[in-house]
């Protein structure tokens, strides 16, 4: 029987032999696939009942396969999962499949959401017979969008709420732009998107900007900080901070920042730096000629007007006098008052009544009058202050523009404290003056009582010697007297014994 079995075996053709152990291999590696999948799989019949599972299937449920074998699909869901599950079902004998997210239920009473990909099986004529579909948990990636969202929405939330302007560029536009970086701008928002981000610079330091950018994408490390002059819709120029970083914006490489509007403090600045410089400038001297010279070019340098000129008060005239003049031509001097009482000009009387400098800012057109500036000179923007020092005035100063033109609070505020650094000026200049002059007086006196002493000691040695001579000629005479004397008395007293 062992020969039959032999040669029975040996007649079966060859290429049947390794087509049946192909085909066995082929099974078995698909039941392996199959049953060690991270994905669950089930095949259940056209009622729902389940003919084969997976452990990952199972497993994702709570129980083990054999459990489960003949159990209907609602053992996996909730009675309020039921019906989107039957509209599923619905769809996938309708259609043949069905692909999307459905919701389960865990032996232990736990929800989850699943993606299903399911598919009916169809018999060698074509007809349904089961019907078979993969699951993949996707509660975690569910639950990271859920926080993504969320922190998405946070951010919006606080980018939108925040007050400091937030950007994104990209390519040089500008792709994001939340409400304080259009309202810094005084723009809306969609004008801003798509806007080229570099025009929003100060022209002059665009080509900078330009540089820092190319910087910035290429990886070098910048200041992490940046003051910067933008330009508002309405072209006025808006000093900011900047803090930008290259970051990656949907797939390409993008800058985002943030900015606070720091013109306020720029303004400061400036402002403290102005009377810094101003200040050691009429400071490097106490000649009153010198500090109103350089007081008058720093006053041209900063408000840049068409002249500036400095009076002095003369106390007994009760005039203000001019003494220092920027920017007036030879003609313009003759046409101008030397002397100029302090009720000739609407402006100085003006200035009497104020404590800081007083603006016209078209004087031709809104005051009837016969101001020597406004018809003699021909300008009608004027700021003018009177110089105070210790409530003593020092006299008046004035900047004259040919044009009409707005002058700004802070020109003003500033006008008005460089003035009142050169009130003070004034006042220590005319101080030193009148120092110097006692100074010189005293030195006068000095010499003239040197030159009386000396000439009183020059006398007195004249005296003196004239004295030691008389007294040496009355010694000599009292020496001669004597002598007569003693003579006449020895002539007496021998004459006498000769009588005797």
């Amino acid at each position: 029987m062992k020969q039959k079995s032999k040669s029975k075996k040996s007649t079966q053709p060859v290429g049947v032999r390794q087509r049946k152990y192909a085909s066995r291999k082929q099974s078995d590696l698909l039941s392996l696939a199959i049953e060690q999948s991270s994905e669950g799989i089930a095949i259940v019949d056209l009622d729902g009942n389940l003919e084969y599972l997976n452990s990952a299937f199972a497993e994702l449920h709570g129980y083990t396969p054999i459990e489960l074998l003949g159990k209907n699909l609602s053992i996996f869901h909730t009675p309020e999962q039921m019906p989107s599950v039957k509209a599923a079902n619905r769809q996938l004998k309708n259609t043949g499949v069905f692909k999307g997210e459905v919701w389960h239920a865990r032996r232990n009473g736990t929800t989850f959401q699943v993606m299903m990909h399911n598919s009916l099986v169809l018999n060698a004529d074509g007809n349904p017979i089961a019907m078979i579909g993969t699951m993949r948990d996707i509660s975690d990636s569910k639950q990271s969008a859920k926080i993504l969202y969320e922190y998405d929405q946070k951010y919006n939330i606080l980018a939108e709420c925040s007050q400091t302007g937030i950007y994104i560029h990209q390519n040089n536009k500008i792709v994001y732009a939340n409400q304080s970086f259009a309202d810094l701008h005084g723009y809306r928002i969609n004008e801003l998107i798509g806007m080229n981000y570099f025009d929003l610079f100060h022209p002059e330091d665009r080509e900078e900007a330009l540089k820092v950018r190319a910087k910035r994408l290429s990886g070098q490390i910048l200041p992490e900080k940046r003051e910067v002059r933008r330009i508002k819709k309405d072209g006025k120029i808006l000093w900011c901070e900047v803090v930008a970083v290259s970051i990656e914006y949907q797939g390409k490489d993008a800058i985002m920042g943030n900015m606070v509007n720091i013109s306020e403090r720029k303004r400061k600045e400036n402002f403290l730096a102005a009377l810094n410089e101003i200040s050691l400038t009429i400071n490097q001297s106490l000649k009153l000629e010198y500090v109103l010279k350089a007081a008058l070019i720093k006053i041209m340098e900063l408000f840049t007007p068409y002249a500036a000129h400095i009076r002095l008060f003369d106390k007994k005239k009760q005039a203000l006098v001019l003494a220092a003049h920027n920017g007036l031509t030879t003609g313009d001097l003759r046409k101008l008052k030397r002397q100029l009482k302090l009720d000739e000009s609407i402006v100085i009387s003006m200035a009497l009544k104020s404590s800081k400098a007083v603006v016209l800012e078209n004087a031709i057109d809104n005051y009837a009058t016969n101001d020597y500036f406004f018809n003699r000179i021909g300008c009608p923007s004027i700021v003018c202050m009177i110089l105070n020092a210790k409530g003593n005035i020092q006299g008046s100063m004035s900047i004259h523009a040919r044009e009409p033109r707005k002058f700004t609070e802070d020109d003003v505020e500033l006008f008005t404290s460089i003035g009142n650094q050169i009130g003070i000026a004034i006042e220590n200049a005319r101080l030193y003056q009148g120092m110097q002059k006692t100074i010189g007086e005293l030195e006068t006196a000095r010499d003239r009582l040197n030159k009386s002493a000396e000439e009183l000691e020059m006398r007195v040695q004249k005296r003196t010697s004239d004295l030691l001579k008389l007294n040496k000629q009355l010694k000599k005479e009292i020496r001669i007297r004597r002598k007569i004397e003693k003579d006449l008395l020895t002539y007496i007293q021998n004459v006498y014994t000769i009588c005797l």
